[in-house]
């Protein structure tokens, strides 16, 4: 399932990508363009904004402010699982690649490359990623939502 969330929903953009959907994060979409995205790439946008019309199963519309509870919702509509959970780059919605713990000496802090051992890498911004005390909070943030 992919989605694509309005301007109002950029934290719940990356914590869907946190569980691992392809959530585009619209923030300077026009409606027009918007819509036009969604129906070309079967993408469900999620906004708050009651004036796009749409086919119902490309829509979903909430009010709801609080992201983790955004996503809590999201996953209930949708049957959301987290079994892909942290493939995806949060900041730019790309799927991460495994990387070789020698590729990342020297670009990650030192402490890091002694403690971990497992990193992914972001081919499109080139950020690297670990399982260390952020991903623990994600982890928690994404049990809290219900996963």
């Amino acid at each position: 399932m992919k989605f694509l969330c309005d301007s109002m929903f950029g934290k719940l953009s990356k914590m869907l990508r946190m569980a691992g959907y392809d959530a585009l994060y619209a923030q300077s979409y026009e409606r027009f363009g918007m819509v036009e995205t969604a129906v070309a790439e079967n993408r469900v946008i999620i906004t708050g904004d009651d004036r796009i019309i749409l086919v119902p199963r490309l829509l979903f519309f909430t009010r709801e402010k609080d992201p983790l509870t955004q996503l809590k919702i999201t996953r209930e509509k949708f049957n959301l699982t987290a079994e892909n959970a942290f493939t995806r780059c949060i900041f730019c919605n790309t799927v991460l690649e495994k990387t070789a713990k020698d590729s990342v000496s020297g670009i990650v802090p030192e402490q890091v490359y002694a403690l971990f051992f497992s990193f992914t890498r972001c081919p499109k911004c080139g950020r690297i990623f670990w399982h260390g005390t952020h991903w623990e909070k994600m982890k928690i943030k994404l049990k809290e939502a219900g996963f």
